[in-house]
């Protein structure tokens, strides 16, 4: 390391420590008869915006949240600020005001939490602070300037600006031909697909970010720029994005009332190598800045996954992820998990239709298997003549390739019987029987999978508005997909 940069780390540790508080300044700053007061007032703020600003950065708030919380601070500091409280504190605020500053910001993260869909009150502290808080918190400068040793200094970070050759993107196999653009369908066969399934190609599902690190913080700047609220679909499954260390899940994001999102996770707190993967939103397109880790942190490219070649999944809205609440819990990544298998999203919403183009699409990939899921959309009749021509354009390419074909799950309506009830039955049919026909024929490498044992009268809670999976119904589809992977990908 040269000597500028050890003056300049030095320099940013210090930076985020609090120096010493003569006694003499806060007294003048709290005297308002005194003519040095303002000047003293000035003085004790700039000293301690940086350390505040940093202590606030280490509760995980985003550079945009901590900047907002240490400037309102520091208004109502200059407001409410009197010797006064000082002196009546003296004896106890050396502990009692550090944990009182993070109770404060816990109670911000609750209020903001619950507060998140009125954007406009959104990281707005000094709205919901007490007056007791506002003659509390001046204090906590003083405080923590009296505790430099148990401040912890803000570690210099390492970015790693996107795309860069140690952060795989999985899920988007024509990300190659088409960076830096996070979708699903390459753009030179735009021209092939209907408008409606090409916007759809534009929401990464099923795209992920893999790499091992040794940080023990990890972060991502993105944009979301077309954010938007579904009725039935959580926000962070519909715009954000997932964090999960090994399979553990760590944490996740979402855009701010601007799109920008601006998240760090501690993944771990000793220093040692880790699998991450970084789960795109499910229903928007995004686009990455950057990753960030821990100043001295080695990255590395992943693991290879223990099923390499992706199994790719077709179908409609259900298989694009509606309606998960995370990107993590969708039906495919939760497969992907337990038998540690690539795979490709390829669920339109409302347009998995069983249409030649998409299949042809396929056929430019090299799967370990095909899961054809479109059951949703089209008519019983559509259906019908859809699904074996789509299954004919697969075995052209891939006489043995296993495929899986899936058959409707329950659906509430189905109860009162009508017309769900005989387009459902009629569809459950026609998979059936066409996986038992082609079986007849010679081809013992596809097979059906019957919906129901996906997603059953008794399992009715896993849907969100009678059609739609929640996170709880995309366990019970993975619960029920699960051993008919194992063995077709045996």
């Amino acid at each position: 390391m040269s000597s500028n940069q050890s003056e300049s780390e030095s320099g940013q540790r210090a930076a985020a420590q609090f120096a010493t508080t003569h006694w003499s300044v806060v007294l003048a700053a709290g005297d308002s008869t005194s003519p040095d007061c303002r000047q003293a007032l000035e003085k004790l703020c700039r000293t301690g915006w940086y350390p505040l600003y940093a202590f606030v950065r280490r509760k995980g708030y985003s550079p945009e949240d901590t900047n907002d919380l240490t400037g309102a601070f520091f208004e109502r500091f200059r407001e409410k600020y009197h010797r006064r409280d000082v002196l009546a504190a003296w004896g106890r605020f050396r502990t009692f005001l550090v944990m009182s500053l993070q109770r404060f910001l816990c109670d911000q993260f609750d209020r903001s939490t619950m507060a998140r869909g009125a954007r406009e009150n959104t990281l707005n502290p000094m709205r919901a602070v007490s007056s007791l808080w506002l003659r509390i918190l001046p204090l906590a400068l003083i405080a923590v300037a009296l505790r430099t040793a148990s401040a912890e200094p803000t570690a210099v970070r390492q970015h790693i600006a996107f795309p860069d050759a140690r952060l795989e993107v999985c899920g988007l196999p024509w990300f190659g031909e088409d960076k830096l653009a996070l979708r699903r369908l390459p753009l030179r066969l735009k021209r092939q697909f209907r408008a409606p399934v090409w916007d759809l190609a534009q929401d990464p599902s099923g795209g992920r970010i893999r790499f091992r690190t040794d940080s023990t913080t990890v972060g991502v700047v993105a944009e979301n720029p077309h954010f938007s609220n579904m009725h039935h679909m959580a926000s962070v499954g519909e715009n954000g994005f997932d964090l999960y260390v090994g399979r553990d899940y760590a944490g996740s994001a979402w855009p701010d009332a601007s799109g920008k999102i601006a998240k760090e996770w501690r993944v771990g707190r000793e220093r040692q190598m880790r699998d991450i993967t970084l789960y795109l939103p499910l229903y928007k397109p995004v686009t990455i800045q950057e990753l960030s880790l821990d100043s001295d942190a080695q990255l590395e490219s992943a693991r290879p996954y223990a099923v390499a070649k992706p199994i790719v999944y077709y179908g409609s809205s259900i298989t694009q992820g509606g309606c998960a609440s995370n990107p993590g819990g969708s039906c495919q990544a939760i497969l992907e998990r337990k038998l540690n298998a690539d795979f490709v999203n390829l669920g339109f919403s409302g347009n998995g239709l069983g249409e030649p183009a998409l299949a042809e699409a396929i056929c430019e990939l090299d799967p370990s298997c095909i899961v054809l899921d479109f059951w949703g959309n089209p008519s019983a009749e559509q259906y019908a003549d859809a699904l074996p021509a789509f299954v004919d354009i697969l075995r052209r390419k891939w006489p043995r390739l296993p495929i899986l074909v899936t058959s409707p799950f329950y659906f509430p309506a189905e109860a009162i019987g009508g017309d769900v009830a005989r387009e459902q039955s009629a569809k459950r049919v026609t998979a059936r029987e066409l996986v038992e026909k082609r079986r007849q024929g010679g081809d013992r490498r596809i097979w059906h999978v019957d919906g129901l044992k996906m997603l059953s009268r008794e399992q009715a809670t896993g849907l969100v508005d009678g059609v739609h999976c929640n996170s709880l119904g995309f366990y019970y589809n993975a619960r029920g997909l699960e051993p008919f992977l194992r063995k077709a990908l045996k």
